[in-house]
Order: C-alpha cells, then sequence, then structure tokens
C-alpha cells in the first residue's frame, strides 16, 4: 500500500471491529467461529481516482489494488479458523 500512497491507512467495521454484529443480525455478539473481514483503505490520493458520485468506490477497480486484495485473499484462506469462504 505504501507504494501507491504512504498515507493510507486500512480500516475495519463489521462485526470484527465492534465485536458485535449489526442491528439486522440482532445485534448477537461477533463469532469466531464465522466471520468475513470487512475492510476498507482510507486515502485521499486514491480516492482522487474515482469519479465522485458520493458513494464509496471499489478499490478493485485500480489494478494495484485489485493484486493487493488477491494477495491478502491468497494469504487468509485457511488461515484464520472461523473465516468463511472466500471467493
Amino acid at each position: 500500500m505504501n507504494k501507491i500512497d504512504p498515507n493510507a491507512k486500512v480500516g475495519y467495521r463489521g462485526s470484527l471491529a465492534t465485536s458485535r454484529k449489526g442491528p439486522h443480525k440482532g445485534n448477537l455478539p461477533f463469532d469466531p467461529t464465522d466471520f468475513d473481514i470487512d475492510a476498507f483503505i482510507v486515502s485521499d490520493e486514491l480516492s482522487l481516482k474515482f469519479r465522485s458520485s458520493g458513494k464509496w468506490g471499489s478499490g478493485a477497480k485500480i489494478r494495484e489494488i485489485r493484486q493487493m486484495q488477491q494477495e491478502i485473499v491468497k494469504a487468509l484462506k485457511g488461515s484464520l479458523d472461523g473465516l468463511r469462504k472466500i471467493d
């Protein structure tokens, strides 16, 4: 990530970050035997690469980020017990 934007930060949301599922899932506690990882990148520099639509932009639209995503998925597959299957 530092190659693309040295000031970029990675954030996490969802039950992994809050230790509780959302209201749509009954506000149940985080389940370490069945979870996914919801991550996002915070970067003013990268945000300039997206047309302003008021919505978030998928990092997969940027080749370098898509490659990083694929490397992360490869590293995580089978390495965390309880992590839902990643396609």
